[in-house]
C-alpha cells in the first residue's frame, strides 16, 4: 500500500512500466529512492541529478528556531533557503556526533601526537591478554590495568571491566558504524541505525573481542 501511494503522484503511460518493474523486491526507502530516478517520460536519471520531496511540519516555537538560524546564516550576505538550513545543521551534527567521523579524529589526533614524540593515554591490557589479543588478529580490546587487576583478586566472573575510550573508536572506525551480524545465509546485517559495541564472547572471557551490533 506505501508503495502505491507514493507512485500515485508519480506515475504516467509514459513511465508505468519502468516503475512497475523498478520497484519490485526493494525496501520502501530504496522504492522511494527509485521513484525520484524516474521522470515523467520514462527516463532514469543519475542518482546525483535526483531529488526526493520530505515534508516537514513545525510548531510555531520550532519555526521560530528555524528562521533564527536563517538569520544567522544570512549574516554572511546570503539568505539560506530551508533546504540550506536543513542540510547545514545535518551536516554540522552528523561531523559533531557521527561516532565513526569522531573515531577518525581522534585516531588521527593520536597519530599527529606519536609523531611529535609526545605520549598517548594509557590503554594497554595486561601483557598476557595483550599478548593473546595480537595472536588472536582481533582488534585490540584494552582494558583500565587497575580495574583489571581487582577482578583478578576478586575472583569474580562475569564482572564487566571498563572498555578504554581509545578501543570504541578503534571499533566504530573498523567496522565502519555498520552493524557486523551476520545472517543465517551469510550476508551481513549492514545497518547503520540502533547500533551498540557488543561482546562477541562472553565478558568473563580472557578475550572479549568488541563489535558493532544492532538492539
Amino acid at each position: 500500500a506505501s508503495h502505491v501511494s507514493m507512485l500515485s503522484n508519480k506515475i504516467t503511460r509514459a513511465n508505468a512500466d519502468v516503475l512497475a518493474a523498478g520497484i519490485q523486491n526493494k525496501s520502501t526507502r530504496e522504492v522511494r529512492d527509485f521513484i525520484a530516478s524516474v521522470t515523467g517520460d520514462g527516463r532514469i536519471l543519475p542518482e546525483a541529478d535526483t531529488f526526493v520531496d520530505v515534508k516537514l511540519r513545525l510548531s510555531k516555537s520550532q519555526l521560530n528556531i528555524l528562521e533564527r538560524a536563517r538569520e544567522i546564516l544570512a549574516h554572511g550576505g546570503h539568505v539560506p533557503s530551508t533546504e540550506d538550513l536543513v542540510m547545514q545543521a545535518l551536516n554540522e551534527l552528523v561531523e559533531r556526533r557521527d561516532p565513526v567521523k569522531k573515531a577518525e579524529r581522534v585516531i588521527n589526533k593520536n597519530i599527529k601526537k606519536l609523531l611529535c614524540g609526545e605520549a598517548l593515554p594509557d590503554s594497554s591490557t595486561d601483557s598476557e591478554e595483550g599478548t593473546a589479543l595480537k595472536q588472536s588478529g582481533h582488534c585490540p580490546v584494552q582494558t583500565n590495568s587497575r580495574e583489571g587487576t581487582a577482578l583478578k583478586q576478586s575472583g569474580r566472573k562475569g564482572m564487566r571491566v571498563r572498555v578504554s575510550a581509545t578501543t570504541k573508536h578503534q571499533v566504530w572506525q573498523r567496522d565502519g558504524g555498520y552493524c557486523t551480524h551476520e545472517f543465517s545465509k551469510g550476508y551481513p546485517c549492514g545497518s547503520r541505525m540502533m547500533l551498540e559495541l557488543d561482546h562477541i564472547v562472553p565478558v568473563d572471557c580472557r578475550c572479549p573481542m568488541l563489535v558493532l551490533l544492532g538492539s
